[in-house]
């Protein structure tokens, strides 16, 4: 490996560095932010505050739920619009996690927008002491 070569996370050589990406980035300044990532420091978890109810099978997995403790002001919910193959009965939709602000979960309540969808809260927003906001 050539001293300038610009590699990936998984070390492998950016063939064209300056070739611009969806979202902007050149592949050499993703490969940057991608190394830098990698040297940052660990964010600390903390466990969701309502994952020990889960009462839905398809919810089953999100039961050792683990969010970024600066996520803790925040709603996490999971949302399912159900939907299974007609013919096969298998179960085609996806769970889509939200992540929401205490204001913004209750204008999502006010207008309905979980009508239709099977939701489970995997937390409820607290404090930094661990006070329940809500």
């Amino acid at each position: 490996m050539e001293e300038n070569e610009i590699v990936d996370q998984d070390g492998n050589e950016i063939p064209n560095p300056d070739l611009l990406q969806a979202h902007g980035l050149t592949h050499a300044e993703m490969a940057e932010l991608h190394n830098r990532q990698k040297k940052s420091l660990p964010i600390p978890m903390m466990r969701g505050n309502n994952t020990d109810n889960i009462k839905d099978e398809f919810f089953q997995g999100y039961s050792n739920y683990e969010l970024p403790v600066h996520e803790r002001g925040l709603y996490h919910v999971l949302v399912d619009q159900r939907y299974f193959h007609p013919k096969t009965g298998i179960k085609e939709s996806i769970i889509v996690r939200h992540k929401l602000t205490v204001e913004f979960f209750e204008f999502q309540k006010e207008h309905h927008a979980f009508d239709g969808c099977v939701t489970h809260i995997l937390h409820f927003p607290e404090s930094a002491e661990g006070q329940r906001l809500v």
